[in-house]
């Protein structure tokens, strides 16, 4: 990770400042290298070790010494500007406090925010797991998103509730997000792992008095997959709040077609409607729109339907027939019904891209 992270601090000085740079070692070895060839002799960055003097400036190039109590480093910048005096000494100041963060020890849960972050390669997730003592095992990550600014209440919920903390991690992310990274060796299966999200819906519910939404991805069979488990969770948090606005609890692998139509293009889906209402849209009423998600969502039950919206069964099948009567769609045909259902999906996330400003 640092060299990656030296790496993009050169990359900066590139890009602001319009010059190419080198990273040596106190052993005059190159750490991250120029974009272009700079023919830097390692006998000039001996030589400027050697010195006691932190700027030395040599033919074609200026060097700076970086030091810290572990090591010292050499920053080489091309003299092409009268600015490199300057530049060369503010990214001397950015690579000593990156550096010297590096050589910090890092906690357990500053090691799992890193790598849900998606921040560390491979190799160094198993080689901090050995050293943190972090066991093999298969991990979910639950994002819990509270509903105002009540992390703290909900923070001292969880820890009661997952008190072992060798093998779960609590991870407040801003005042309104809280991550769960669970050690779910012994509970693979879909309903255990969606009945433990129910647990801590129903544990802040009663206990902090809180309301909140939960969404969860795929299984992490190891820890560096934590963080595409991590997206996935707020996938289902962000696409659940536009088509399932009634639970509480959203599983990426249940967003189905949900996926889909989040990521269509606007026109696509702007075209699909006028397509399926043959712009008559806008005279559906509410009431219409709401009687044929029910029905959807009944499995195209007339029955059932009735009795949950509390009406008649004939007035159920009235409405279904104005629908049909607007619409060309017999929404009791499954080929019609899913075509209103998926319409009705475009529809509800262009509502929600306009509130968003998309």
């Amino acid at each position: 990770m640092k060299d990656k992270k030296l790496q993009e601090v050169l990359t900066e000085i590139r890009e602001i400042a319009g010059m190419d740079a080198a990273l040596f070692s106190d052993a005059a070895e190159l750490l991250v290298a120029p974009f272009s060839d700079m023919n830097i002799r390692k006998t000039d960055v001996k030589a400027f070790l050697s010195l006691d003097q932190a700027e030395w400036q040599q033919e074609e190039f200026y060097f700076f010494k970086i030091t810290i109590p572990e090591a010292a480093y050499v920053l080489v910048l091309p003299q092409i500007a009268t600015e490199t005096v300057l530049v060369g000494r503010l990214a001397v100041c950015q690579i000593r406090n990156l550096l010297s963060l590096e050589t910090q020890p890092m906690s357990r849960e500053q090691f799992i925010l890193e790598v849900l972050h998606g921040k560390l390669e491979p190799t160094e997730v198993l080689n901090t797991m050995q050293r943190l003592h972090i066991a093999s095992s298969a991990w979910m990550v639950y994002v819990l998103r509270t509903l105002g600014k009540t992390e703290t209440a909900c923070m001292e919920t969880l820890k009661n509730l997952f008190c072992d903390r060798r093998h779960d991690f609590l991870l407040p992310i801003d005042e309104e997000t809280i991550v769960l990274v669970k050690d779910v060796k012994d509970r693979k299966e879909p309903s255990e792992i969606e009945s433990i999200a129910y647990r801590i819906l129903d544990n802040v519910q009663a206990e902090a008095m809180q309301q909140l939404h939960i969404g969860y991805g795929r299984l992490a069979e190891e820890l560096i997959g934590i963080s595409k488990s991590y997206e996935q969770a707020l996938q289902a948090l962000e696409i659940g709040s536009i088509f399932e606005m009634r639970h509480s609890v959203m599983a990426y692998e249940r967003l189905g077609v949900g996926r889909l139509v989040y990521e269509l293009p606007r026109e696509s889906g702007e075209r699909f409607l006028e397509e399926v209402f043959s712009g008559k849209e806008g005279e559906l009423e509410e009431e219409d729109l709401g009687t044929i998600e029910r029905f959807l969502e009944n499995n195209l039950n007339i029955s059932e339907t009735a009795r949950q919206m509390y009406i008649h069964r004939n007035t159920l099948v009235y409405r279904l027939e104005r629908v049909q009567k607007m619409t060309g769609l017999d929404v009791r045909r499954f080929e019609d019904a899913m075509k209103l259902r998926l319409a009705l999906m475009i529809r509800t996330d262009l509502k929600h891209r306009s509130l968003q400003g998309l």
